[in-house]
């Protein structure tokens, strides 16, 4: 009797302790970490840090890794942030915030300007406010792709001396509020221009595009602005042709230049009949075996 208890006992110990061990590669897998730039119309980068709920609770505080070198002001919504050390930013709920079990947090945080370089791998701890770990692991960071000003100009009727309609092309390279876009004519042009969309003013070779109203426009952007009723000049050939993106301050969000053909196609020529061909004289070989011989 005396040694089943003490089996029994044993096998309780075992359990109990098979309970303590946690498993936390596995937490961190669970949790599910993920972390997005994108860019704002003023420069900075926000990022945004998701994470699944492993214990319920309410959250007292999370905090959140950030690149080595990053700098700017960053704020967030629904809460406060502070810094805890240079690469380690703390994120305050501005009230009671219960999750629940597999609810997926989501915390933006605004204003950053990273350094260069990535990709960068960043941890995530969301603490509750009775101590517990409500979740933790780590996600990647990737940079920003970057993009350039990929500049085309097309054209309706590339023929000099006749009247076309032009399409210049950009990519926008940094975000902002467009202001106007600058585009260069074909040399000798003239025409009554014409848009869509906005107001074009011309000038010293150049015609300068305004929207109607304020335009934000992201990185990676194309633009495509027309201007109608071009005359080119009798004078054709190949120009390269330059388009500079700015907002009302100035600033550049795309500048470039791209390059266009202006070329008459070939002209017809008339039929001509052709006489027919002497038959080579008698005796003459087909062949030869040299042209030395020939």
């Amino acid at each position: 009797m005396f040694r089943r208890l003490l089996a029994s006992a044993a096998a309780l110990v075992v359990a109990a302790a098979a309970i303590v061990f946690i498993d936390r590669a596995a937490d961190a897998a669970a949790a599910g970490v993920s972390i997005t730039a994108t860019q704002a119309s003023n420069g900075t980068t926000t990022l945004t840090y998701r994470a699944t709920v492993l214990k319920a609770g309410a959250i007292r505080e999370v905090t959140m890794a950030i690149p080595a070198g990053t700098t700017g002001r960053v704020t967030s919504i629904n809460g406060t942030v502070s810094s805890v050390t240079s690469t380690v930013l703390r994120w305050r709920p501005a009230r009671v915030t219960n999750v629940a079990v597999g609810a997926r947090l989501a915390i933006p945080l605004y204003g950053l300007k990273l350094p260069a370089g990535g990709p960068w791998t960043l941890g995530f701890k969301s603490i509750g406010t009775a101590g517990q770990v409500i979740t933790s692991g780590a996600g990647v960071l990737q940079p920003l792709k970057t993009y350039t000003a990929a500049v085309a100009v097309k054209a309706t009727n590339p023929i000099p001396a006749q009247t076309t309609n032009l399409t210049y092309q950009a990519t926008i390279t940094k975000a902002g509020t467009l202001g106007a876009v600058r585009m260069q004519l074909p040399t000798g042009a003239t025409g009554t221009y014409g848009t869509v969309n906005g107001t074009l003013f011309v000038s010293g070779g150049y015609a300068t595009w305004k929207p109607k109203s304020p335009l934000n426009v992201a990185v990676g952007a194309r633009l495509a602005i027309p201007v109608n009723n071009v005359q080119l000049s009798r004078f054709g050939g190949t120009m390269s042709l330059t388009v500079s993106a700015t907002t009302a301050t100035g600033t550049v969000l795309s500048t470039g230049a791209g390059s266009i053909a202006f070329i008459a196609p070939p002209a017809e020529m008339p039929a001509v009949a052709a006489a027919g061909f002497a038959a080579p004289p008698a005796g003459c070989p087909d062949t030869w075996p040299t042209t030395t011989a020939e």
